[in-house]
């Protein structure tokens, strides 16, 4: 990473920094059995990948943010529409 960003190792090392202290990391304990099975159930079908990013956001009540066009159309049929949006 350090070769194709062009920065100094110290350089980096500072952006990263800049980066982790914005994300909240969450221990999977916290996300409870019955919003795993639900954002499985939502997922499934459509990209298994997805499911703890759902299981989070159906745990927290927050919404998802994603460029996925196919996760998002086939949830929104599943009933499942609660996206960040950008859009005014």
């Amino acid at each position: 990473m350090l070769k194709y960003s062009k920065l100094t190792e110290f350089e980096l090392c500072l952006y990263l920094s800049g980066i982790f202290e914005r994300i909240d990391f969450v221990c999977a304990s916290y996300v409870g059995s019955e919003s795993r099975q639900k954002a499985y159930d939502l997922c499934k079908d459509i990209d298994i990948k997805d499911t703890p990013f759902m299981a989070l956001s159906l745990e927290l009540n927050v919404p998802i943010w994603t460029g996925d066009k196919k996760l998002r159309n086939a949830l929104t049929k599943k009933g499942f529409d609660n996206f960040f949006r950008i859009d005014s």
